[in-house]
């Protein structure tokens, strides 16, 4: 039961965290095109977010996904983490990483959210004909 709500919730996390790496580009869009003081909106939305990766990857593991998936948990974990080091980072070539690697966050967390759904929708799928087969066998 728990496994089962595990990889819904991570479905969920997944799914979100990429909407929210679209909010993080709108915000800098934002600073970039309105207003210079909007970069702490986008400072603070990226803070804010910092729970989501984590969140993912408990959920990942405790919903027994698949290594593969287990292992792309940790990798946006990671990617989230690099964005601090990239946005802080003295070098402007190092930097400019940093929308670079929100495009791989971003595209991470909709392969997890899109693998996640699979595993979730196929074990439901895979529970459905288990019960329409026991059923079946009881009336006979």
């Amino acid at each position: 039961m728990i496994t089962d709500a595990a990889r819904r919730a991570a479905v969920a996390l997944a799914w979100l965290f990429a909407a929210a790496v679209v909010v993080q580009v709108f915000l800098a869009g934002l600073s970039l095109f309105d207003s210079a003081l909007r970069w702490d909106d986008h400072r603070a939305f990226g803070s804010a977010i910092a729970i989501g990766p984590v969140l993912l990857l408990l959920c990942a593991v405790v919903g027994r996904l698949p290594l593969r998936l287990i292992g792309g948990a940790a990798l946006l974990f990671w990617l989230y983490g690099m964005q601090f080091v990239l946005a802080h980072a003295g070098n402007g070539y190092v930097a400019a990483l940093h929308p670079v690697n929100a495009i791989a966050l971003f595209a991470t967390a909709v392969w997890l959210g899109r693998g996640a759904r699979r595993v979730t929708a196929g074990k439901r799928t895979a529970s459905a004909a288990v019960d329409r087969l026991a059923g079946s066998g009881a009336g006979g």
